[in-house]
């Protein structure tokens, strides 16, 4: 049985709605695909992330190293350290004299 517009409507709008409320502090909507037997510590393994709590820092600084341990840099690596690193001031002058070289003889 097909739901009146109206209804269909004010369910996008009310879904649309929580989703900004989520973004507006700082959380994501995102899928995770796994077997349905972890579906219980996927949520509870994220619902510990969100927390900001010491324990949840330590979970998640456990839970980096174990999954995501350091090895080969990975494309954008550079990019993101550069963009991370320390900022010149305005007025920092990176300019070259202008020379037209030097005399040589053949």
């Amino acid at each position: 049985m097909e739901m009146p517009n109206l209804t269909k409507e004010s369910q996008r709008r009310a879904v649309a709605n929580q989703r900004k409320r989520m973004r507006d502090k700082g959380y994501e909507r995102y899928e995770v695909k796994g077997p349905k037997s972890d579906k219980l510590l996927v949520r509870k393994i994220v619902e510990k992330l969100a927390s900001t709590d010491p324990d949840a820092m330590r979970f998640r600084e456990v839970a980096e190293k174990t999954v995501m341990p350091a090895g080969p840099s990975t494309k954008g690596d550079i990019l993101r350290a550069l963009q991370q690193g320390p900022r010149f001031p305005d007025d920092f002058d990176i300019s070259r004299e202008f020379t037209t070289g030097r005399d040589i003889e053949l």
